[in-house]
């Protein structure tokens, strides 16, 4: 057969059987389908593996294993619980071991050692109420912190009958620390109280829920619900990492914990100051109603006026996360009439005053962050307030009223 004889073949004198080419697209097809399982289960592993890497190493840093869920970050530590009237409080009989810190909370809700609900005879209580500042958050552990301290001076000066209880609760402006004295603090029977505000009431002074006249508006939004993959995530130490390094990008750009540009300004809201006056009288009619005496402590941070701008700024840079809508001038002119306020009220009603702004120094030596102090801060500031609280002490309390219902 010629050249050409063969070049005229038809196609259907040459075409392979049928069966043949379906064989072949079957081999083609098991062959992908392999190569795509073998791609996610390498995938799978190689995330699980990441994902251990990642839990072990948050073990090795922190001493304990991770827990993921951001939403419910306060939960997870198991240092708070929910609650009715408060929203939050401290959840009674946690322990958080952090970083160079140990935090204990007893089966009463307060930080520090074991003490019974009904005061013991003999025994005269004094109560320290306030958020973060007064509960001492950065010290190194409930014995530094400064209620405890103040205990042990008064006791070394032969005031071994009182006992001081540590009432503060981190994140808690006045508002909140006034539902907390009613609904549980005056059951102790405390025969005094030092109270340390104004770092949240100036910080939260742009909030709804914190301002005179405009609680009414503080109305709680129900959060939409999460997809089931996102609820998944939520527990993946891996994904939060990646979460957190990009959220620390925009705190870190912003200069603020909700990572996106919020304007500052130099005055805080009036109506969240007019709160604090408010709420100052009212702290002051409660414990004249229940014959405890009260002492107002004034507010002292890391930075003033003093200081070089630079040096401000840097010391001021926990309350400028903290408090976005405020700058190092709106926090210093805040703190600043939040201080007048206490001294009018402390006037008015003849209260001790714990003048620290005053009489105590700023800077980081006593400082662990803006407002927090370290361990010298908590010990200087128990001494002071040991120097100015020994001689009230020694007042005689009065007869405390006790409702016909309270359990002796």
């Amino acid at each position: 057969m010629s050249h050409n004889a063969l070049s005229e073949v038809s196609p259907e004198t040459d075409r392979r059987p049928s069966y043949v080419c379906i064989d072949t697209q079957g081999r083609r097809l098991k062959r992908a389908a392999r190569r795509i399982f073998f791609f996610f289960l390498v995938v799978v592993l190689s995330t699980a593996v990441v994902e251990t890497g990642v839990r072990v190493l948050h073990r090795v840093r922190h001493g304990r294993w991770s827990v993921s869920d951001p939403g419910n970050a306060a939960a997870n530590s198991r240092l708070y619980v929910g609650h009715v009237w408060l929203g939050q409080m401290l959840r009674p009989g946690a322990v958080a071991n952090l970083p160079g810190r140990t935090i204990q909370i007893n089966s009463l809700g307060y930080r520090g050692l074991e003490f019974p609900l009904q005061k013991p005879t003999g025994v005269r209580r004094l109560v320290c109420l306030g958020g973060s500042t007064t509960f001492d958050v950065k010290v190194s552990d409930d014995a530094h912190a400064w209620p405890a301290q103040l205990e042990r001076l008064l006791h070394d000066t032969g005031a071994k009958d009182v006992q001081v209880i540590n009432a503060g609760t981190n994140g808690y402006a006045l508002s909140r620390s006034l539902i907390d004295l009613a609904l549980r603090t005056l059951d102790l029977r405390p025969d005094w109280i030092i109270c340390y505000p104004g770092i949240n009431d100036v910080g939260y002074a742009d909030r709804v829920e914190y301002q005179y006249g405009e609680c009414h508006r503080a109305v709680r939004v129900e959060s939409p619900t999460q997809s089931y993959w996102r609820n998944w995530l939520a527990y993946s130490a891996l994904y939060q990492e990646i979460v957190s390094v990009v959220r620390y990008r925009q705190q870190k750009k912003h200069g603020n914990w909700q990572g996106r540009a919020i304007e500052r300004h130099d005055t805080p809201d009036a109506r969240g100051i007019a709160a604090l006056e408010r709420n100052l009288r009212t702290l002051a009619g409660i414990c004249q109603a229940h014959n405890i005496k009260l002492a107002l402590a004034t507010v002292r941070v890391a930075y003033d006026r003093s200081q070089p701008s630079d040096l401000q700024l840097k010391l001021a840079s926990i309350d400028l996360m903290d408090h976005p809508g405020l700058s190092v001038e709106g926090h210093l002119r805040g703190y600043e009439m939040a201080n007048e306020l206490i001294r009018q009220c402390a006037d008015q009603f003849d209260l001790l005053l714990l003048d620290q702004a005053s009489e105590l120094p700023a800077g980081d030596a006593y400082f662990e962050d803006s407002v927090h102090f370290n361990d010298a801060g908590a010990l200087q500031f128990a001494e002071y307030a040991v120097s100015r609280v020994s001689p009230w002490l020694g007042e005689a309390a009065r007869p405390q009223m006790v409702s016909s219902g309270a359990v002796e």
